[in-house]
């Protein structure tokens, strides 16, 4: 079998797929990244000032980085990057005129499945194109789930069209049926693995020493369904029964929330965003990772913890609460209650066995069963033949 997988966002989540796919089921896979010229700083696609221009772009040692190695060297697998000049509401005139023309160039490797995965609208144009050809979709969000969140029109012309769809939680596809009428038979739910390319980019231990005991990290984009201010209260509870913690927050947004404790002697506090190295460098140094989410379709938050074999600490909320196990891989707390969250905390701290447990855990959850790249991989396998039979 030979696939193309054709992605916008989420990198984390789609390179180890096709990594997988060409490893553990021997298909022939093409994954084709699009990005827009103007922003060539994704999640693991962080080729700096490499050479490249607009339209397809096989990635060659040439043109990578080193981090990137492993993945160039997996047989039955190669990797594009895919450019518009701009990806924009505003701009999809441009679009218009390079889709046809860049599939036209990527149909004449005759593949026998297209593998569509995000929710950009840009795929409308991508579907009417590839409407005689064998098509699955794979959605992140499919409806949303916090206040504000706009509907994600493109799940209604892809099940209106009765093509395939995988989504990635069971609450995913939850929140789709209270919005919309779906055949169940079009839809699979296959979970996605452990954020596994981050390890490659993990630097050498520099050696620099700390004072503080335990490293305690919420990391993300701040917003307000996130739940920042539960950490936040949570860290200053146990800020003053303990000085052997650092609470680490990090991700851009929450400028106002964050200036009242950024002089905090226990805080240490990154508002920006960062690079694959920083977030492999500060997840791989923490104690334990934080997610305090009051709502969620699912999160990568816990599969980039994961990664490093760290547990995690959590609200108990859908999306999340299928993941992550109380006792098992992480502990679970009462959404919006920052006490609660500062009792798990000073929990796990506290109980070193506790610690050794969650952390293999995490391993036997990522290595084995559904959460596994393996099974994932096969499940996906099996959802082709299905598509193309």
């Amino acid at each position: 079998m030979k696939a193309a997988i054709i992605s916008i966002n989420h990198p984390e989540s789609t390179l180890p797929l096709a990594a997988h796919l060409a490893l553990d089921q021997n298909i022939e896979v093409d994954l084709f990244y699009i990005m827009s010229f103007r922003n060539k700083a994704h999640p693991i696609f962080e080729f700096g000032n490499k050479k490249f221009f607009v339209g397809l772009n096989l990635i060659t040692t040439t043109n990578s980085i080193k981090e990137f190695y492993p993945y160039l060297n997996i047989q039955r697998l190669k990797i594009y990057i895919l450019f518009y000049p701009i990806i924009s509401v505003n701009y999809f005139f441009l679009s218009d005129v390079f889709t046809p023309f860049f599939l036209n160039i990527i149909n004449r490797k005759s593949y026998d499945l297209f593998h569509l995965i995000g929710q950009n609208p840009l795929f409308f144009k991508y579907h009417l194109l590839l409407k005689d050809k064998k098509v699955v979709h794979s959605f992140h969000e499919a409806a949303p789930h916090f206040i504000g969140q706009s509907e994600i029109t493109l799940v209604d012309y892809v099940i209106n069209n009765n093509i395939q769809i995988i989504l990635h939680s069971e609450n995913v596809y939850s929140l789709l049926r209270k919005k919309r009428k779906v055949n169940s038979d079009l839809i699979d739910i296959i979970p996605f693995g452990k954020f596994e390319s981050y390890n490659l980019f993990q630097k050498k231990n520099n050696g620099e020493s700390s004072r503080f005991k335990y490293k305690i990290l919420w990391f993300g984009r701040i917003t307000p369904y996130k739940g920042i201010e539960i950490f936040i209260e949570a860290a200053e509870i146990l800020a003053k029964k303990r000085n052997d913690i650092e609470f680490i927050i990090a991700g851009r947004g929450g400028e106002e929330i964050l200036e009242k404790i950024c002089k905090k002697d226990q805080f240490r506090i990154i508002n920006r965003h960062l690079s694959s190295w920083e977030l492999a460098d500060l997840v791989s140094e923490s104690s334990v990772v934080v997610c305090t989410h009051s709502s969620a379709s699912q999160s990568g938050i816990p599969m980039t913890a994961f990664a490093f074999n760290k547990p995690v600490i959590s609200s108990d909320v859908s999306g999340i609460n299928h993941l992550v196990v109380h006792d098992k891989n992480g502990l679970l707390f009462k959404p919006g209650d920052s006490w609660s969250l500062s009792e798990c905390i000073d929990r796990y701290v506290s109980e070193s066995s506790l610690q050794a447990k969650l952390i293999n855990g995490v391993r036997k959850t990522t290595n084995e069963g559904v959460f596994s790249w393996k099974e994932i991989s096969k499940s996906t396998h099996l959802k082709y033949l299905k598509t193309i039979k």
